[in-house]
């Protein structure tokens, strides 16, 4: 629909011009019609909306998924570090267990050689000094008794030292056994807060996919309501194409955007049509859906005459001079069709300037007229009828959100086949 500002500035207007006169139209059709193109314009609106609606939406389904897939992560995240703890708890529980049994075997043997030396010192104690006298007495050899003591001093010894020994290792063995308690309570702590973690991201999974269900919802919600009002659209653009039809207005109308009446005979073409909407002018060149408004009112005009075109066809037997947006004024404009001329109008002329005056010459004379609108990037519609202010027209572009009253904008182009 659109063309560059840049190119618009250099762009050379053009008017296209055709006759066919018929009856005047009606003011009772006039004020119908006026009626139908106003539910026509609600209903683009809704469905506009919807459509826009259901595009944020998607989007916001898009985010919330993602969200899903980033939590899905941080709880496989989560329920792995709970397995690595759960594991270093149980071999810590099991170090204490095996530091327990050291301690309890350290114990029992620091038991066993206590009673020795308690059996020692009993023997010792039961001799006494008049054991020692009668030893020195009754033996033929002093190094008996000597010996005898030096074995007594020498078992007392080796039993104090190994309950040294016992001794420093059960303190060892309880110390070890004091860390690994404390590991496990700290173990302990972080299962509980990884537990607790994990409940917290199941909740917001359960919760984010609610949202999700919900939002898919609301999507499928908003494009039953945008097919219904595509729907409508259907119906109230057939209402007014068969009232033009009926009143001697229009030939095989396609589509809607018709406003005000006209006694001329012109088909109605839109250049978002899915049967061409994605066909290019050239090679390189932009799509009739965004930039095909000038080929397509062409088409319309040419109905007029009674060639069979319309805008794919014209598209098709057309060629498009894309250095044009660069290195003169014409843009995507400047067609070069059949070696420069349409087949049925073949006094075609491109008029660099615009002249109000002979935009009503010819409307005056029943030949529809083809202007540029300065609006957005600029635009142009066919002219079927009226004067500067009131003026009747047919708009090759449907995607409107709101319908433009091009009443109230100037125009900047024109061209002429007189």
């Amino acid at each position: 629909m659109k063309q560059s500002a840049k190119n618009l500035t250099r762009g050379a207007i053009a008017v296209l011009t055709a006759v066919l006169l018929f009856s005047p139209i009606s003011t009772s059709f006039a004020t119908s019609t006026s009626a139908l193109q106003q539910q026509l314009q609600q209903q683009q609106q809704i469905a506009a909306a919807a459509k826009a609606a259901a595009a944020a939406k998607a989007a916001q389904a898009a985010q919330i998924q993602q969200q899903l897939q980033t939590i899905n992560n941080q709880i496989t995240q989560t329920q792995s570090e709970i397995k690595s703890t759960l594991s270093n708890i149980s071999q810590t529980q099991s170090a204490i267990d095996g530091l327990s049994v050291q301690i309890q075997t350290a114990q029992d043997k620091l038991t066993a050689e206590q009673d020795k030396l308690s059996q020692l010192a009993a023997s010792w104690y039961m001799e006494g000094e008049s054991g020692l006298l009668a030893a020195v007495v009754n033996s033929n050899n002093l190094s008996d008794v000597i010996d005898q003591q030096q074995y007594y001093d020498s078992i007392k010894q080796q039993l104090q030292t190994e309950m040294s020994q016992i001794n420093a290792m059960e303190t060892d063995l309880s110390s070890q056994k004091s860390n690994q308690e404390k590991q496990l309570a700290q173990l302990s702590d972080l299962k509980s807060t990884q537990t607790s973690q994990a409940n917290y991201l199941n909740s917001r999974n359960t919760l984010q996919s609610r949202l999700l269900t919900n939002t898919n919802n609301a999507i499928s919600d908003l494009n039953t309501e945008q097919a219904a009002a595509a729907d409508q659209i259907a119906k109230l653009t057939k209402q007014i194409q068969d009232a033009y039809k009926a009143a001697g207005g229009g030939g095989k109308s396609t589509g809607p955007n018709i406003h005000g009446p006209t006694s001329m005979k012109l088909s109605y073409y839109s250049q978002n049509d899915s049967r061409w909407a994605s066909k290019t002018l050239g090679p390189d060149g932009p799509n009739l859906d965004d930039d095909g408004c000038l080929i397509t009112s062409l088409a319309m005009v040419a109905t007029s005459f009674g060639l069979s075109y319309d805008p794919g066809n014209l598209t098709d037997n057309s060629t498009f001079d894309s250095a044009a947006t660069t290195s003169n004024s014409n843009n995507w404009g400047n067609f070069r069709w059949f070696n420069g001329t349409i087949p049925g109008l073949s006094n075609y002329q491109q008029r660099e300037s615009l002249d109000y005056g002979m935009i009503y010459s010819e409307l005056g004379k029943g030949y529809p007229v083809i202007v540029g609108v300065n609006i957005a990037y600029g635009h142009w519609i066919v002219l079927t009828g009226g004067s500067k202010g009131n003026y009747s027209w047919y708009d090759p572009y449907t995607k409107w959100n709101n319908q433009p009253d091009y009443n109230n904008y100037s125009f900047f182009a024109m061209r002429t086949f007189d």
